[in-house]
């Protein structure tokens, strides 16, 4: 299985709610992960690295550098909601109504 084939299971994974078929060396492991941050996906890999049984995860040390990454990852969200909603409610306090276009505030919508 290719390195973008095993990203692309996490992925799956990390959607469906169940954990992948995905075994990796630690080698492809680096490799899966430097895909996922390069692709700007590794938050959601990571939430398919999280189902895996304990036995088929990665090193503990790039578990511990990947599991900090998506902690930064998520409060950049939340400052960027926070902004957004914000933002938003100054143009409804002047009468005008606004439109998330892009990014965590509208990925929130789909929750």
């Amino acid at each position: 299985m290719l390195v973008d084939d095993k990203l692309f299971a996490l992925l799956q994974a990390s959607f469906a709610g169940v954990a992948p078929q995905c075994s990796c060396t630690p080698d492809e492991w680096m490799a899966v992960y430097m895909l996922a941050v390069k692709q700007q996906v590794e938050g959601l890999a990571f939430q398919g690295v999280s189902l895996l049984p304990s036995s088929q995860r990665p090193p503990l040390d790039l578990i511990f550098q990947w599991a900090s990454e998506v902690e930064v990852i998520r409060g950049h969200n939340l400052l960027l909601n926070s902004v957004a909603s914000k933002i938003t409610q100054m143009f409804q306090s002047q009468g005008r109504r606004s439109v998330v276009l892009k990014g965590p505030a509208n990925a929130r919508l789909l929750r």
